[in-house]
């Protein structure tokens, strides 16, 4: 069903829309770390160019986030003084869950 509801490409649009999403103060991390995984797991369902007649040979399925790979494209939507406080007391964010900690108590 998905797959004739939207563009071609909609997986490919989702991966890059969550990578210039960005924080807004108005609301709660948990919060909006809950939304921004929600819409991750969007990708996975969601046809992308290799689903059109447009794919060629090497066209690759898009690949949702690894947990990884999920939690820093998160940890750069928020603000630079939080990414910098958070850099003084962490490496990068193993998972989503160590993530949120650690914002939580940023915030």
């Amino acid at each position: 069903m998905l797959k004739t509801v939207f563009a071609n490409n909609a997986a490919e649009q989702q991966k890059f829309y969550l990578t210039c999403l960005r924080y807004s103060p108005k609301t709660r991390v948990r919060a909006f770390l809950q939304r921004f995984t929600t819409l991750a797991g969007y990708v996975s369902e969601l046809p992308g160019i290799i689903h059109s007649r447009d794919a060629t040979d090497t066209t690759k399925a898009v690949a949702p986030y690894e947990d990884n790979e999920l939690a820093t494209v998160m940890l750069h939507s928020f603000p630079t003084k939080w990414k910098t406080q958070y850099d003084l007391g962490h490496k990068a964010p193993p998972n989503s869950e160590y993530l949120q900690n650690a914002l939580e108590k940023i915030e």
